[in-house]
């Protein structure tokens, strides 16, 4: 029988520098970053949204936490039986949609 248990965190390789964003309303994602209206024009308050919520640095770290269990039977000289299970749970933080609750 053999078991193993892991913890496990990587990533955070995403930097975000402050940007604002100017785009039509109809663009995908844009009512999530607090898209005001298409008024056309340079950014401003009413017609641009911004990021800057969620500027920093490695902002997209990743944990992952599990374990995996085995177990041989020998049957005979000629067969043998292995069970196996795991488990695994994978805490990601996104950049896109959901930056906005990284907070």
């Amino acid at each position: 029988m053999r078991a193993v248990i892991y913890n496990d965190s990587r990533g955070g390789y995403i930097d975000t520098r402050s940007r604002n964003v100017c785009a039509p309303k109809y663009r995908w994602g844009i009512h999530y970053a607090g898209y005001v209206n298409d008024i056309p024009g340079p950014a401003t308050a009413l017609n641009s949204a911004n990021n800057n919520n969620v500027v920093g640095n490695d902002i997209n770290p990743v944990t992952y936490k599990g374990i995996r269990v085995g177990a041989l039977w020998k049957i005979n000289d000629d067969w043998n039986a292995l069970l196996a299970q795991s488990f695994q749970d994978m805490d990601a933080r996104v950049f896109l949609r959901d930056a906005a609750e990284l907070g």
